[in-house]
């Protein structure tokens, strides 16, 4: 009897430090992702900046376009990596 409540003290403190390993990853994955935002952000706004520009050759324009749409979907991945990370902490 005394084993069974020895392996029992240890799984509930086992289980503990899961959880809270779990805390740690999940903080972590949300400040590593929400850095990894920062510059993608200021990216995407400077090159909506210039496709504002005029004077643009079409050749240029395109590679802009190119550039937006991979900053996107790259933006896109973080916001769907931080609702993966906050759904497992619920």
């Amino acid at each position: 009897m005394k084993e069974l409540w020895f392996l029992n003290k240890n799984l509930k403190e086992a289980r503990e430090k899961l959880r809270e390993a779990e805390r740690f990853k999940s903080e972590f994955m949300n400040i590593a992702l929400n850095e990894f935002k920062n510059p993608i952000i200021l990216t995407r706004s400077y090159l909506e900046l210039l496709m504002d520009d005029k004077n643009l050759s079409s050749k240029n324009k395109e590679w802009i376009t190119i550039c937006l749409r991979n900053t996107n979907s790259t933006m896109s991945l973080i916001d769907d990596l931080l609702n993966v990370s906050s759904a497992e902490t619920d």
